[in-house]
Parts: structure tokens; C-alpha cells; sequence
């Protein structure tokens, strides 16, 4: 993905194999969003029974 550029010549990964994913966890703690806030704490533990089945 260090290679692919978007229509303005922007790197999609400038961080190259740097990067890390913080996936939906780095979401949530991130978000700003009411809905997303209120719903931190279910979401997460919605995430960890999929993980776990």
C-alpha cells in the first residue's frame, strides 16, 4: 500500500511497513461521535465474543 497513490498523488500508507493498524479498538478510542462514545464500552465487548467464537 506504500505504493498506491490517491487521485491528489498522496500516499494511501506514508508510513510504509511502519504503520500499524489500530484497528476498530484505536476507532472507538478515537471517535468523537456521540453514538460511537456511548456505545464504547458495549462495541468492545461485542468485539471480544466474536473473537472468542
Amino acid at each position: 500500500m506504500d505504493q498506491v497513490f490517491l487521485d491528489n498523488g498522496d500516499a494511501i500508507n506514508p508510513e510504509g511497513a511502519a504503520w500499524i493498524d489500530p484497528g476498530l479498538g484505536g476507532f472507538l478510542e478515537n471517535s468523537s461521535d456521540p453514538i460511537w462514545v456511548a456505545n464504547r464500552s458495549l462495541l468492545k465487548r461485542l468485539v471480544i465474543l466474536c473473537m472468542v467464537n
